[in-house]
This record gives structure tokens, C-alpha cells and sequence, in this order.
């Protein structure tokens, strides 16, 4: 496994799952995208271990977009993958109307799930925010995937609430070039250009294999990223509301950030990369020469996530200011130490 890697960003945490996928040790998979009932019943039963062990349920269901209107999408549940102590995932996939039928459903997810139940035999479990990077896709034709991000759970247009696990993650997959702006300046910064392009927040769901690039690595030239260091830790978030900022840290975070501000000189400028918050009702997008900039999207404004914040000690006045997707507090009197705990919680 190798560490993630950002050229703006000193990264502190590691993220499962690095072989190339033709090395890993498959197990045994009866799957097929022949449906086990008839047509018009839903879910459909894809046995994915001889065993028993592993099953997938497929559910053909309607979501609505403001950008694309009433589509049709397949939905796969895994099952089985919990009693290996890895919550289940999720893959939504647009089918294509006019070329496929409704109970002939792509394979490649089905695929990745045995794929993970064989990782997670091995002790390799994916948790939230937690990404897969690939060297070709190994899932979708047509659409480049280069990077899935493990994300928590998301709201399923018209699938029923008795199929679907309670803990669970919802694959999102990148392509090569919206990874590499992950890789390089955030996870936010992609999932708000992804929520964005189709209006539907945090992140839509569905995967649309034809879709394009909703962010490219040149649309970040300039950005203040490039020549910050920013430290990384899952899971840290970071939100406005009116004209307070806060910082959300999770537990297993708190120590190594509290050793790297104690460590820190009172002028030192501390920076934290940020991901999404769970409870937020909007995003920030930012992009070279957005208008305005940057941009919100979302379903109100009372609680914004940002994708970054910058604490600057000892300034000669007091003042928070956006910058790009992120925000920078400017104090006076703190000192990096006073001030993370004035901010944090």
C-alpha cells in the first residue's frame, strides 16, 4: 500500500486498497447479469460466491436531475461484505436508455464486490472518504476510471428503504482527470464540481458512463494550493455558518493534529486540507476563472462546507476571509495552540 500521494499537501493518513487490480486473488464468482427472476420484479439476486457468502441485490429504479431530468438508473447492493466487518457498498449506474434493456445490467460492479470481499478477507477494508486508485478502469466501458471514493451514505431516488443497509458506502468513481485534482488539491474540490454539473447536492449518486470531465488539473492554475502545504487527516471538516467558522475533528485525528500544533512556533501558519460535512447544506466550487468566485451550490446556505481552512496567528487585525473553496482566519493575539482550540470541536 502506498501513501497518498499531493503535491500540495502534507498528507497524514493512508488510504486501503493499492494493488493493481490484476493481481489481486479473485474469488470464485458465479455473477451475471442475467436477471434471477422475471423482468419486471425488482430487486433481482446475483449470487457472487458459490458459498452463499456473497450476493448482490439490483434494483432498476427513476431519479430525477435539474440538469438532466427523469433518468433510469440500476442500483447495486452488496451483501455479505458486513460479516467481514466492511460496511456494504453501493454502485448506482444511468443506464443508457436506448441501447440497454432494464434487466440487462452492466456486470463490472458486481465484479468490484467479490473483488472487495476478497480484500476484506485479507483484513483490507475501506471505511469513509477512503479511495481506490486504479491504472485502468477496471468496472466501466467508456468512462476513464481512475479513482473511486468511498462516500457515506447518500439519499437513493425511489429505491426502497427495506433493501437497503443501514451502513453502507456509496462508490463514486473519478476519471483520470478529475483524480488527479483530487490527488493534488482536495476531495471537496472535485465533489462540489461533480455536484454541481448536474445541481444535485452533496454529490449525485448515479454514475453516467458518458459523461465529461466536470473538473480538469488546468482549470487549478494559480490556485493558493499549489504553493501552501496543507496537512490532511480523514475525515476533518470545516464549515461556515453566518460569520463563525468551525472545524468538526474526529477523535482518532485529535492527537497527531494536537502534536502538530504544539510543535508549531506562535507564528506558524497551520492549514488543514478539508472534506465534506455531513450535515451541510452547501458546498463551495472553485475553479480559474469562475464567476462568481467562488460559487455555492446546495439546497440552502445556513451551514456551508469548505474544502480548506488557514489559521494565521498573531496578525495585526482580525478577519476571515474566503479564499478559492476554503476560508482564512486571520487572529491577533492567538497563538496556533489558543486558537485550534478556540476553532476546533
Amino acid at each position: 500500500m502506498d501513501k497518498a500521494s499531493n503535491p500540495s499537501s502534507k498528507r497524514r493518513f493512508f488510504l486501503p486498497i493499492r494493488e493493481k487490480i490484476s493481481s489481486i486473488k479473485r474469488q470464485p464468482s458465479t455473477s451475471s447479469s442475467s436477471p434471477s427472476k422475471d423482468e419486471g420484479s425488482w430487486p433481482k439476486t446475483v449470487p457472487l460466491l458459490p458459498d452463499g457468502q456473497m450476493q448482490a441485490l439490483v434494483y432498476h429504479h427513476e431519479i430525477n436531475s435539474m440538469v438532466s431530468g427523469k433518468m433510469y438508473c440500476w442500483t447495486y447492493i452488496s451483501k455479505g461484505l458486513a460479516k467481514l466487518g466492511q460496511k456494504e457498498v453501493i454502485f448506482t449506474v444511468r443506464r443508457r436508455e436506448k441501447t440497454e434493456a432494464a434487466a440487462t445490467f452492466p456486470p463490472g460492479p458486481l465484479e468490484w464486490f467479490s473483488i472487495l470481499y476478497s480484500l476484506a478477507q485479507n483484513g483490507q477494508i475501506v471505511d469513509e472518504f477512503h479511495q481506490t486508485r486504479f491504472e485502468s478502469s477496471p468496472l466501466l466501458d467508456r468512462l476513464d476510471v481512475r479513482l473511486i471514493i468511498y462516500y457515506p451514505p447518500l439519499e437513493l431516488q425511489h429505491v426502497p428503504l427495506s433493501i437497503i443497509p443501514r451502513e453502507r458506502l456509496q462508490a463514486i468513481p473519478l476519471t483520470a482527470s478529475e483524480a488527479q485534482v483530487a490527488q493534488s488539491y482536495g476531495v471537496m474540490r472535485v465533489i462540489s464540481h461533480l455536484g454541481s454539473s448536474e445541481r444535485y447536492f452533496p454529490v449525485m449518486p448515479w454514475i453516467d458512463r458518458d459523461r465529461r470531465d466536470c473538473v480538469a488539473a488546468w482549470q487549478m492554475k494559480g490556485s493558493l494550493r499549489d504553493q501552501l502545504p496543507m496537512l490532511s487527516f480523514l475525515g476533518v471538516s470545516c464549515v461556515k455558518r453566518n460569520t463563525t467558522i468551525s472545524v468538526y475533528i474526529p477523535r482518532n485525528a485529535e492527537p497527531e493534529i494536537a502534536a502538530e500544533v504544539k510543535s508549531s512556533s506562535a507564528t506558524t501558519v497551520l492549514s488543514l486540507d478539508c472534506f465534506p460535512y455531513k450535515h451541510s447544506d452547501s458546498g463551495m466550487v472553485w475553479h480559474q476563472g469562475i464567476t462568481p468566485s467562488p460559487r455555492a451550490y446546495g439546497t440552502g446556505t445556513s451551514c456551508i462546507s469548505l474544502g480548506f481552512i488557514i489559521f494565521c496567528p498573531q496578525q495585526d487585525l482580525d478577519e476571515l476571509r474566503l479564499m478559492e473553496d476554503g476560508v482564512s482566519c486571520k487572529d491577533t493575539n492567538s497563538s496556533p495552540n489558543e486558537a485550534w482550540i478556540g476553532h476546533a470541536s
